[in-house]
């Protein structure tokens, strides 16, 4: 019995699949002329990248053109303009407790990067909280790609890792335990404080993130330093285990 070969996509299969992409990045460019005109932010632009990842400095959204979820992604970035992550905040919160915890460490700037990162985590929660109150049906998408597609995902690799014997880091533990997942590892020390500040954040203030997870982020940054030092004594970079290379604007 001969098998069947693979249906061939059409001309109009492609054409489909073009109108539906682009109909959906005009939504995303809506999405963003929408947020000038409630903010008052003439400034904000959409920019579609060739990359994997989705981020904001506050003035631009950046998402994957190519992202199945951009749209949803596109939201996500805009919640943290509608709902006030403030950059130079964060880098002043980190600066100050690094430099209270570690004065003139030689480390400074990747602990300083590793705290940002960590907020940031906390905040992506935040924002999709905020975001879920005003718009519901939203807030449930929001909640099902990440906690059901990105969760899932992310436990996969980071067990991946941890059956080849092979540590996680500190600040990708937090984004699994960000996403409602969690595994047995070094860090499953710090899961009733995560989950304390994690269910304490929701639908607060950016202001109101850094005092309610000022607790959690000390010992967090207390031990990545400790694992930055180990890190140095094998050789690998500071971000070599991390999931991202580095950390994202918000």
């Amino acid at each position: 019995r001969m098998k069947s070969l693979p249906r061939q996509l059409s001309l109009g299969d492609i054409n489909k699949e073009y109108i539906k992409e682009q109909a959906d990045k005009q939504i995303c460019s809506d999405l963003v002329d929408i947020a000038r005109g409630v903010l008052g932010r003439p400034d904000l632009r959409l920019d579609f990248s060739k990359g994997d990842d989705a981020y904001t400095d506050g003035t631009t959204v950046t998402v994957p053109v190519r992202h199945k979820q951009r749209r949803l992604l596109t939201k996500h970035e805009l919640a943290h303009i509608y709902f006030d992550s403030d950059l130079e905040m964060r880098k002043a919160f980190a600066e100050e407790m690094v430099d209270r915890l570690y004065p003139l460490s030689k480390k400074r700037d990747t602990l300083i990067s590793s705290l940002c990162y960590l907020v940031n985590v906390l905040d992506d929660v935040r924002v999709n909280s905020c975001w879920g109150e005003v718009w519901p049906g939203d807030g449930s998408r929001m909640k099902d790609y990440f906690i059901l597609e990105v969760g899932k995902e992310t436990k996969s690799k980071l067990k991946a890792q941890l059956d080849k014997g092979e540590s996680i880091s500190l600040t990708n533990y937090l984004i699994l335990r960000a996403v409602g997942k969690r595994l047995d590892c070094e860090w499953s020390v710090f899961d009733d404080d995560i989950s304390d500040t994690l269910r304490s954040i929701r639908t607060q203030t950016f202001k109101a993130l850094l005092v309610k997870a000022k607790s959690l982020l000390e010992k967090l940054i207390v031990a990545r330093e400790k694992e930055l030092e180990e890190n140095e004594l094998i050789g690998l970079p500071a971000y070599t285990a991390d999931l991202g290379t580095s950390p994202p604007a918000a």
